[in-house]
């Protein structure tokens, strides 16, 4: 009976023991799957902070004239303003970039498309696709083609509106410049128009460009007043702020 006794607590024992030891495993696998993706997380975080540096710290190159500049494909990607330090984007080479939230555009008479840029009624900009920076291109430049995947939005932290006061002689255009919910008192407004002139017997016409900075008041708005427009006149108003914000207005 004693014998018995001892198989039988011994069979027990080997049983305790062996279910302890897969409870451990069991417990040990869970700390080990939870420590790695950790470790991944962090590692992707670590990345995601390197690309982005990249990105916004570095000019790219062509460096001059810079990339943004030109027609050129950039040999390395950089959405910095090369004048500027710190997290300052250039607007050209954000121009460059495709758009993937505009409806591309197809110019029947040439065939070419275009990425539009779309930013509400009247406001717009077209860009060849064969001088757009798709993201494959700024993928593989980036270092990242077919290891990570990124998605890029830019979002202006100040709006700028352009409403038309008086239509010629002169041209009168009021500039609300607002934050957050708020209106910008005093913020600086640079401004550069670009007027379409006429050449008889030429297909394209000349532009004439002119240049000013002013001041908006204590609600936010400024008053540009442009001589010598007449009503059927076509042109370009482009808007800077100090903040960095830009918009094109077209009429």
């Amino acid at each position: 009976m004693s014998l018995a006794g001892a198989t039988i607590d011994h069979m027990i024992s080997v049983t305790v023991f062996i279910g302890a030891i897969l409870l451990f495993i069991s417990l040990f696998n869970q700390t080990i799957q939870t420590a790695i993706l950790y470790q991944r997380h962090r590692y992707i975080a670590a990345k995601c902070s390197d690309i982005l540096d990249n990105i916004l710290l570095n000019p790219g190159y062509p460096l001059n004239p810079p990339w943004g500049k030109t027609n050129c494909t950039p040999t390395s990607f950089g959405l910095q303003d090369p004048e500027f330090t710190q997290y300052r984007l250039s607007p050209f080479s954000l121009m460059r970039l495709r758009s993937a939230s505009g409806t591309p555009l197809t110019y029947p008479p040439t065939g070419l498309t275009y990425s539009n840029i779309t930013m509400g009624f009247g406001n717009y900009l077209l860009v060849p696709y064969n001088l757009a920076i798709n993201y494959s291109t700024a993928s593989k430049l980036l270092g990242t083609n077919n290891t990570y995947g990124f998605q890029l939005t830019i979002t202006p932290i100040v709006t700028v509106t352009i409403t038309e006061i008086h239509a010629a002689n002169p041209l009168t255009l009021r500039v609300d410049v607002a934050g957050t919910g708020f209106p910008l008192s005093n913020a600086t407004v640079s401004w550069c128009f670009l007027q379409a002139v006429e050449q008889g017997g030429q297909s394209s016409p000349s532009y004439a460009s002119f240049f000013g900075t002013t001041y908006a008041n204590d609600e936010g708005s400024a008053f540009l007043t442009v001589d010598d427009i007449e009503t059927d006149d076509c042109y370009v108003d482009c808007i800077c702020t100090h903040k960095g914000a830009s918009r094109n207005w077209l009429s």
